[in-house]
This record gives C-alpha cells, sequence and structure tokens, in this order.
C-alpha cells in the first residue's frame, strides 16, 4: 500500500501543490486582492481546493502508519484479537487511497468546478416521464453518497407522472469531474 500511496502522491504532484499554495496564500494576504471580489473568491476555492489534497495524503500516510504500528504489535503480543481493528484500518485507507487516486486522474480545466446537468423526457408519454424521474432521483442519491449538493432549477411535471424536464446544478469538489461523462441518452427497456 505504501507503493500506491506514493504513487498518489507522485500524480497529485504535492511538492508543486505546497508551493503553489504558500504562494496562493501569500497572494491572499495583499490588500488589492481584497478590493477584488471575484479574485478573492477565485484564490480562496484554489486554496481549500489544494489544502483538500495535502489533508487527504496527510490523513493516508497517517492511516498506513497507524495500521504498521499495530501490525507490530500483533508480532510483539502475539495478540490475534487487534486483526479485525487491523482489516478495518486497512479497509479505510485504501478507500481513501482509492479517493487520492480518483483526484490525481481529475486534472482537466473543468474538472474541479461545479457541473449543470438537464435531463428531459423524450418521446414515450408517461413512461418516458418516469423514467426521467428515476434517473433524476438517482443522480440525486449519487450527489448525496458523494457529498455534493443539489440544487434545482427548473422542473416540468409530466401530464400524469413523473418529470417532463428538469435542470439542476450540482456543487462540490470535483463534481464536473465525476459527472462529465453523464451525457447522451438513456434508455429503459422493460422486459416481460
Amino acid at each position: 500500500m505504501r507503493g500506491v500511496l506514493a504513487e498518489a502522491g507522485y500524480a497529485l504532484d504535492l511538492d508543486n501543490q505546497k508551493k503553489k499554495l504558500a504562494e496562493l496564500q501569500e497572494e491572499q494576504q495583499k490588500p488589492e486582492v481584497w478590493q477584488d471580489l471575484e479574485r478573492s473568491t477565485k484564490i480562496g476555492r484554489e486554496i481549500a481546493h489544494i489544502q483538500n489534497k495535502i489533508t487527504a495524503y496527510d490523513k493516508s500516510e497517517t492511516a498506513l502508519s497507524d495500521a504498521e504500528e499495530v501490525i507490530d504489535l500483533i508480532e510483539e503480543t502475539g495478540d490475534e484479537t487487534l486483526i479485525a481493528e487491523l482489516d478495518g484500518m486497512l479497509a479505510t485507507a485504501d478507500k481513501d487511497i482509492e479517493d487520492m487516486r480518483i483526484r490525481a486522474i481529475l486534472k482537466g480545466p473543468y474538472d474541479s468546478h461545479n457541473a449543470l446537468l438537464t435531463l428531459h423526457a423524450g418521446a414515450g408519454g408517461t413512461e418516458a416521464c418516469d423514467w426521467c424521474s428515476m434517473l433524476y432521483r438517482m443522480y440525486n442519491r449519487y450527489c448525496e453518497k458523494m457529498g455534493f449538493k443539489v440544487y434545482e432549477l427548473d422542473r416540468e411535471a409530466g401530464d400524469e407522472a413523473g418529470i417532463k424536464s428538469v435542470d439542476f446544478r450540482v456543487e462540490g469538489e470535483n463534481a464536473y469531474g465525476y459527472l462529465k461523462a453523464e451525457m447522451g441518452v438513456h434508455r429503459l427497456v422493460r422486459i416481460s
């Protein structure tokens, strides 16, 4: 796991990120930055984004160190009751490292931004409106699971049930990066 963590740290380019963070924090202290609301907001957002990356890496490194200490303790004492605790620690560390690897992949110019999504029920009447409603519910649950906030901008209800169309904004770190592949036509085929 140490190798995977080092790989993720390299992909995140942490050394340069730390330098950039110091530069941004220094720039944020300048009085002229606070005169320009848009600029100060942009800098603050960048600082938070970089700090989240660094914090995630440090958290994973600490979790691995703790797991190594538990392994040493198991070897010294022979206490097998600690194995369950170790399994939990390793599972958490593995999930955190995987999240970091995904963050390293999301390096596109807009990946760190929020996302706008629009769903339209196609031809198919009530069935299509029901399907659109199901998709909207699915996206809401996914966004909730990812820790994103969903804001409904516009909704047109179906004639009998469901949704004819809905526009919504997804806010959160890397929301666009996670959702950018969600495009095209989604089709529901009922087999009976």
